[in-house]
């Protein structure tokens, strides 16, 4: 089986399940699917590594929070200049039903050598979205949520390994932007925490004085930005 004819037959089958959902299909180089929020929007990319004749489908579940990601694209542009393509699609929030089960593997998705693998794919793939996915897409509108996973109880120390990733090197960004916004009260002691962490690795690692310096930026613009809870 080709790459084309998997692919096709894969967003035929997951068609109807999505726009049930409220998604629509997106058929653009990030193929997928997508559903539009007041908050920003969730979306489920899909593709096809093509080992011809073998096929191996992948996805991933990601979710853009816009009053998380204008206030980190301040931070980035000023200080990392990250290249962002594509930067419509730019992501808060990423996950997958590897990273949901901690397993140590990048697929767990059969190979695809004719239709009816396509369709145990998809069996699988449905299975995950309305079971895990879906709800916890839903959950996580509400940035309390979030901030419980990351900033309570069980302290994040970064999103390495973690169940979903939430930015990766941006993370400490990322997660000081949330407990703002959510007035947590424990504001104080995350901002000590990343800071005293660079300070520590500052002499071995001089490039932590930009995360620093970077660090103090959005605090100074946090200030100016009213938290949602």
């Amino acid at each position: 089986m080709k790459k084309t004819e998997a692919k096709k037959i894969l967003f035929y089958q997951l068609k109807p399940f999505f726009i049930n959902m409220g998604f629509k299909l997106v058929a653009a180089k990030f193929s997928g699917f997508i559903k539009q929020l007041d908050t920003g929007f969730d979306w489920v990319y899909f593709d096809v590594d093509d080992y011809n004749p073998c096929q191996n489908i992948y996805y991933s579940v990601m979710k853009r929070i816009e009053s998380i990601d204008k206030i980190w694209q301040q931070v980035d542009m000023k200080y990392f200049n990250t290249q962002r393509l594509n930067i419509e699609y730019a992501h808060t929030l990423k996950f997958s039903y590897e990273t949901i089960n901690n397993l140590n593997k990048t697929k767990y998705l059969p190979d695809v050598f004719e239709e009816k693998d396509v369709q145990i794919n998809t069996d699988l793939i449905l299975d995950f979205m309305g079971n895990t996915a879906l709800p916890l897409l839903d959950r996580f509108n509400d940035l309390r949520e979030i901030d419980k996973e990351i900033n309570g109880k069980d302290f994040w120390e970064s999103d390495w390994r973690k169940p979903f990733i939430l930015g990766g090197a941006a993370f400490p960004y990322v997660r000081t932007i949330i407990a703002h916004l959510c007035s947590n009260a424990n504001i104080k002691g995350i901002k000590k925490y990343h800071i005293d962490y660079w300070n520590e690795n500052l002499h071995e690692y001089p490039d932590c004085q930009k995360s620093i310096d970077a660090y103090s930026y959005l605090i100074e613009l946090l200030k100016n930005v009213k938290p949602m809870y």
